[in-house]
Formats: C-alpha cells, sequence, structure tokens
C-alpha cells in the first residue's frame, strides 16, 4: 500500500479493467475500474483509459454541475484502445466524469471523488473479512461513511495477465452491505484516514489467501 501512487495503482490494473477480454476489443467506454462512487488519486494526473470508436477523437472532462474542473482530449488507436491523463486535483467532489468520441458515444459516471486511493493485496491475512473480525457485526453495522469507497477485485487466477475481472463489479460507497466482506485490514487503514485527514479514501482490495503475489 503506497500512499500518493494513484497513477501507478491505475496503470497496475490497466490489465484487470474489464469484465472480460472482449471489453477491450469491442466495447465502448472506459476501464470497470471506474464506476460510479470511484475515488481517484488527488494531487497526481489521473489516468483514464478505456476503449472507443477505432482512431475517434475522445474528450473526458470532470465537472461539478456546469462548471468543467478538469479536461483532457486525445485519439483512440486503430483497435479504438485510448489512455489519458486528467490535470491533478486537490481533494473534492462529488464531481461527474464524462467521456466522449467523436463518433457520438457518450458514457457518463456519477458520485466521483477524489482523495487517496490504496491498493490492498496480499494473502489470508488481508483478505480476513470485516465481518469476523473482532467486534465484527458491530463494525458492520456501523460502517456507513460516504466517503470511503470500497472496491473488491473478483478472484481470477491465470498464468498470463489477462484484460478482464472474473466478474462485473463496481466500486461502492461504505455501508453494512457493501462493507461486510472486504478486506479488515484494508477497511480500519481507510476509514481512520478518512476519520483523521477529512479527505476522501479509496480502497481497492485485491487479495487471496495462500496465492503467490507477483509483479
Amino acid at each position: 500500500m503506497k500512499h500518493g501512487a494513484g497513477h501507478g495503482i491505475f496503470a497496475i490494473l490497466l490489465g484487470l479493467s474489464g469484465v472480460s477480454g472482449a471489453h477491450a476489443r469491442d466495447a465502448f467506454g472506459l476501464a470497470p475500474i471506474f464506476t460510479d462512487h470511484a475515488v481517484v488519486q488527488r494531487d497526481k494526473p489521473v489516468a483514464v483509459w478505456g476503449h472507443a470508436g477505432p482512431n475517434s477523437m475522445v474528450n473526458l472532462t470532470l465537472s461539478a454541475g456546469s462548471q468543467i474542473v478538469a479536461n483532457a482530449d486525445g485519439q483512440a488507436d486503430a483497435s479504438g484502445v485510448f489512455s489519458l491523463a486528467l490535470p491533478q486535483q486537490a481533494a473534492g467532489g462529488p464531481y461527474v466524469l464524462t467521456f466522449k468520441d467523436s463518433d457520438g458515444h457518450t458514457q457518463t459516471l456519477d458520485d466521483i471523488l477524489v482523495g487517496d486511493v490504496w491498493l490492498c493485496s496480499g494473502q489470508s491475512n488481508m483478505e480476513f473479512p470485516l465481518k469476523a473480525a473482532t467486534n465484527g457485526s458491530s463494525e458492520v453495522a456501523s460502517a456507513t461513511a460516504p466517503q470511503l469507497r470500497i472496491f473488491d477485485v473478483p478472484r481470477n487466477s491465470q498464468p498470463t495477465p489477462v484484460t478482464g475481472f472474473a466478474k462485473a463489479t463496481r466500486w461502492q460507497v461504505s455501508s453494512p452491505a457493501a462493507a461486510a466482506d472486504t478486506s479488515a485490514v484494508c477497511y480500519f487503514m481507510a476509514r481512520q484516514l478518512a476519520d483523521t485527514l477529512h479527505v476522501p479514501q479509496g480502497m481497492i482490495h485485491a487479495s487471496w489467501g495462500g496465492t503467490a503475489a507477483q509483479l
């Protein structure tokens, strides 16, 4: 886990960012690591990628109401893949992230926060769920925290890098339902940081007990 590495974290997740390999080849849209309720890293350029029409011009805007907070333009390659970087932003939100291409496609994501993003990965100690922790039932019951967002990466063991998640998943606002099965270690850390720093915290939980971890 490393503070201030939002750009690098999302680069790592590039290989884990679709529902299936077909997403990267065929579908219009931002990579599925980007959903409603996401947190992106403050004070660093924000890498955003996905798929558009082949060779189409692409545009990203981060806005609050009618005010555009950040903007980035570029072009997809011949297969439609693109990657852009929005200018760095201070902590804040909620914002709307809008993605358009010159073929007329549009995608809009709501309730986007700018804060700190943490990748929590490991084996059984990291995987240990909040509901099983000491006083787990009361911790789960009190897990409502609008500034804390949770993204649980589905298990998917593959011998080579893949372009997709094993199943559809999304960012969730911390709540009893969202927090019960997520990492207790990651949750307690992110909650304490949110309470102490008063900055949105996004936790990406990607652990699997008994497996090897390698980059």
